[in-house]
Order: structure tokens, then C-alpha cells, then sequence
């Protein structure tokens, strides 16, 4: 794939997971896409339910602590995903020794409330046979909310980029969908507001939140304590003493089965040259010059967007928070500027598969692996060199920790006094809410090149790769509030 081609749809995916539903930027996170060091198939997702996966539990918990060991990572902010030395939990770990809390204490009209919000954050609900909390429906109806808001994004700038034969029909397709695209986003916000309870679910957090936090030495204490528990696992204690491995999951905890329903991305020729035009220059700038590929009319995909569960690191309910500080001399946890200790971590995953490439010319299927080293053939080959050094360290890490077997695991949970938990949920068939089906405008009719024996006009790959991840910046951090008491 010639670079121009890889930086325009780079740039297509960054303008639709690196803003806003009103398509403004979003400060605090980045897309980084995967240098080629994460292999990941479908296969390490199995832990999350042995039984149905027919692995067992040993094998289930070597998967789980693999997981852990790769995606819990430390990241600069970059184009693509460049890894730094330290784990996140270890940095967490290490920051929840020397945090010095501010001296406040909750009043016990307070204390009532922050009682009653944990009640409600940590009540479990029957629904399809499964248990699932208000925070854990909460996600599930926000997520279905994003996903409309993305297909709408795709849409509007599939219109929006087209130039050239057939941009008009593109255009005028678009012009016919729109109302159908704002249509099935409401449903989706009220869905969220309903079923999902938002304003409901909204309140009692940020009632935790507040009141957790006006109460530091209590908090802190507890966090410490969540953090022996999480690591706490009977049977793996020296994996765990010598990895500091934390439980980490993912939602949808099903989205990898084959028969759950993923929304489609494409880039079509047309939309090229607006693209490149918008990309950033230090996207630009990693790729090398080079025209000999064969051409391509037209990239499809399917794309899910993968949550990772860490419920043992409280990014809003402490790294947000400014009732505590750091010994003097201590280095920073983020100077807010891509600085620090933890300038940056994934927050979610991007997946992609069903890949389809059509070339104006017959191309050798084998010459095709997957979508990630067509996009990525043409990077310069000492931005190659530097991201492949930075991640050895974590290459490493991973081995060591597939070459692990260990007792079957029995995960210690924090205790219900306190904590409330981030519930798995599942998609299927979640997105039957509508009755609207919006299909991508069919391109114009082009002369189709004679079939060549030797080759295919059509690629295709079914196999499920991981292309990206949604990385959020770390704020300023510590950012004490002078006015509290620190004596």
C-alpha cells in the first residue's frame, strides 16, 4: 500500500476516535496505532469464560495474567504506540506508598451518603439470566450510544472527503441517510437515558467521587488495601510477586465471537486526497516515499472498540484528585504536558476484521497478511528500528509470562464495604433496538479490470488483528489544592 493511501485512512480513523460527538478534538486522549509487536487473536480472550471456551483454568489464568502483563503498559504520546519501560500498576503501586493525603474528615451527613452511593453502584440486578449492576447497563447503553455516533462520523466524512468520479452520488446518498443516522443516535441517548438510567447513574458517581475524596486518609487506606486484595491470588503468588500482576478485563467481555455484530469502516479512493491533506505532519513524517505498490480502489473493514477493565486503578476517584501529594524531590506522575511517570496508558482497544482490498490491478493474495502490514509497508525504516527497541522490554515481559503455568486461581475481590465493580457485559444482540438500517452508498461503477489468472482484484482477510489503541493523556498529577490542610 503506497503511503498516501495508509496516511489517509490513518487520518480517517483519527477523526473519528479522536473527537467528540460534535467532531471537536478531545485533548486528553490519542489513537496510536500498533507497531507490529502485539499479536493478539481471539484466542487470549478465552479466560474470561473457561467453560464456554473449553480451555481450563490453569490455562485460563496463564491467558488472564498474559493480558494483564501486555496491555497494562505505559505509553508517550505518539502516532503510533510507543511502550516505556514501566508497568502501570508498578508506577501505581509505588505512587500509593509515598502519597502524603490531605487532613479532612467526611461529616456523618456525609458518611450516610457515601454509604448509600456505594449501596446503589454495587447493586446486582437479574437481566437475561445474568447479574448486572446500574454502572455495568450504564456502559452498555453508553457504548451503544458511541458506536451510532461513530457510524454517523464515518458517514459525514466519507461524504464530506469524496472528490472526484462518483463523489456527487456519494454526496447525495449522504444527504438521504443523514436524518436516519441523527434519528438512530437519539434512540441510542434515549436508550442511554432510560434503560441505562444516565442522570441516575451520573449523580450517585459523582457523589462517590466527591465524597470519597473529602475524607483522604480514610481513602487512601483503603486504596491500599484494594491493592493487596487485587493482588492477592491464591495459587499464583510467586507469578504475582514477581510480575505484580492485577486482574485486567475487557467489555464487551464477547465482542471477539464471530457471530456479534461489528459497524464497518471504508476508505474509497475518492476520499484520498482530502484526507492526506488533513493528516497530521507527524504522521506524515514517519513514512517513506514510494509509488511502485499496486493501486487500490477501495479498503473495507469491520472495527469493534474494546474497554479495558482495570478496577484497581482509580483514575478519576484519585489520579484526578487534589487532595493528595508527593514527598518533595519525587518525579511527577504527568507534568500534563507528555512528561512523567504516566504521561499516557491505553484506555481502550481497536479490532479489526472481514478486511477487504480491491486494487485496480491483479495482486498475489499471499503478497497480503493483514491490514496492519499493508498500512504500515512503507514507514521509514528508522522509525521501525526505534518503535521495535521500545518495545522489547515489553516483548520480553510477555514471553516470560506465556512460559508461565500456575494453580489453578481463586481471585481475591475488594471488599463490598467500599469498593463497587465496573460489571462485564456481553453485546449480543444488543443493537436490535432499531428498526433503521443505514447501508453505505453503493460506489459508481467502474471498469472492472480483466480477471488474471496469475492474481485477484480482491483481497480478502476474515481474521480478527489489533490495529490500534485509544490512549488517554494523563493530567497534571499531583495537583494538590493548596487551600486544604496539610499539616
Amino acid at each position: 500500500m503506497n503511503a498516501s493511501i495508509a496516511i489517509a485512512l490513518l487520518t480517517k480513523l483519527k477523526l473519528i476516535f479522536e473527537t467528540d460527538a460534535s467532531g471537536e478534538a478531545q485533548d486528553q486522549k490519542f489513537l496510536a496505532f500498533q507497531n507490529g509487536e502485539f499479536t493478539v487473536g481471539k484466542e487470549l480472550f478465552y479466560f474470561i469464560d473457561p467453560s464456554k471456551y473449553g480451555i481450563s483454568l490453569t490455562d485460563a489464568n496463564v491467558k488472564r495474567n498474559e493480558f494483564s502483563g501486555l496491555f497494562n503498559f505505559i505509553a508517550e504520546p505518539a502516532e503510533m504506540i510507543t511502550v516505556l519501560p514501566d508497568m502501570l500498576n508498578d508506577i501505581y503501586s509505588s505512587v500509593l506508598k509515598k502519597a502524603i493525603p490531605a487532613n479532612s474528615h467526611r461529616t456523618p451527613e456525609q458518611e450516610d451518603q457515601y454509604r448509600k452511593a456505594i449501596e446503589y453502584l454495587n447493586k446486582e440486578e437479574t437481566e437475561a439470566g445474568t447479574l448486572i449492576t446500574p454502572l455495568a447497563r450504564y456502559e452498555q447503553y453508553q457504548q451503544l450510544y458511541k458506536t451510532c455516533i461513530s457510524e454517523y462520523k464515518t458517514r459525514q466524512l466519507q461524504a464530506a472527503m469524496a472528490e472526484g468520479i462518483g463523489a456527487e452520488a456519494v454526496k447525495a446518498q449522504w444527504n438521504t441517510d443523514e436524518p436516519s443516522l441523527k434519528n438512530a443516535i437519539s434512540k441510542a441517548l434515549l436508550l442511554w437515558e432510560t434503560k441505562g438510567k444516565k442522570q441516575e447513574v451520573e449523580n450517585w458517581l459523582g457523589i462517590f467521587n466527591q465524597l470519597a475524596g473529602a475524607a483522604p486518609i480514610s481513602l487512601l487506606a483503603d486504596l491500599r488495601s484494594d491493592y493487596e486484595l487485587f493482588a492477592r491470588i491464591s495459587g499464583a503468588d510467586g507469578l504475582a510477586a514477581e510480575f505484580s500482576y492485577l486482574p485486567t478485563l475487557f467489555n464487551p467481555s464477547n465482542f471477539f465471537e464471530e457471530q456479534v455484530a461489528w459497524p464497518q469502516l471504508s476508505l474509497d479512493k475518492m476520499e484520498v486526497a482530502a484526507l492526506y491533506e488533513k493528516a497530521p505532519e507527524a504522521l506524515k513524517r514517519l513514512f517513506e516515499k514510494g509509488d511502485n505498490e499496486p493501486e487500490i480502489r477501495k479498503i473495507s473493514f469491520e472495527y469493534a472498540v474494546v474497554s479495558l477493565v482495570r478496577e484497581w486503578f482509580p483514575y478519576k476517584e484519585f489520579f484526578q484528585q487534589r487532595f493528595w501529594k508527593l514527598p518533595e524531590g519525587e518525579t511527577v506522575i504527568s507534568d500534563g504536558n507528555g512528561k512523567g511517570r504516566i504521561p499516557a496508558f491505553p484506555e481502550k482497544l481497536i479490532f479489526v476484521r472481514n478486511l477487504v482490498i480491491n486494487f485496480e490491478t491483479p495482486v498475489q493474495p499471499a503478497a497480503i497478511k493483514n491490514l496492519s502490514s499493508e498500512l504500515f509497508f512503507r514507514l521509514e525504516p528508522q522509525v521501525k528500528l526505534q518503535l521495535k527497541a521500545k518495545s522489547a522490554g515489553l516483548v520480553e515481559k510477555r514471553l516470560k509470562l506465556r512460559s508461565v503455568t500456575t494453580a489453578d486461581p481463586v481471585i481475591a475481590k475488594p471488599i463490598g464495604k467500599r469498593r463497587f465493580s465496573s460489571a462485564l457485559f456481553k453485546t449480543t444482540d444488543f443493537r436490535k433496538f432499531t428498526e433503521i438500517t443505514v447501508n453505505p452508498p453503493t460506489p459508481p461503477d467502474l471498469p472492472t479490470p480483466p480477471v488474471n489468472p496469475a492474481g485477484s482484484t480482491e483481497i480478502k482477510s476474515p481474521a480478527m488483528e489489533l490495529l490500534a489503541f485509544v490512549c488517554r493523556k494523563m493530567p497534571l498529577c499531583p495537583n494538590p489544592d493548596p487551600n486544604l490542610d496539610w499539616s
